[in-house]
């Protein structure tokens, strides 16, 4: 590999997938994932994680959400 590619690596977020292949997702999708997911809304990082075979992905924040409708107590 070559200098670029280990330092575009270093900057990414890569999910092990079940198939053996990585999904592969840049810093800044993991930032609006994050913001999506709290909003209530599923993203594609989310999805990764949540069927990832490696269980740093299932049990982390990502797979945790979205959390879906509160329910009304009032």
């Amino acid at each position: 590999m070559c200098r670029l590619e280990v330092g575009a690596e270093e900057e990414m977020i890569m999910i092990p997938k079940k198939d053996g292949t990585v999904a592969r997702f840049s810093q800044r999708a993991g930032k609006e994932a994050r913001l999506a997911l709290m909003d209530g809304h599923d993203h594609p990082i989310a999805e990764a994680a949540r069927t990832s075979p490696d269980p740093r992905w299932t049990g982390s924040f990502y797979s945790a959400f979205p959390i879906g409708e509160a329910e009304d107590l009032s």
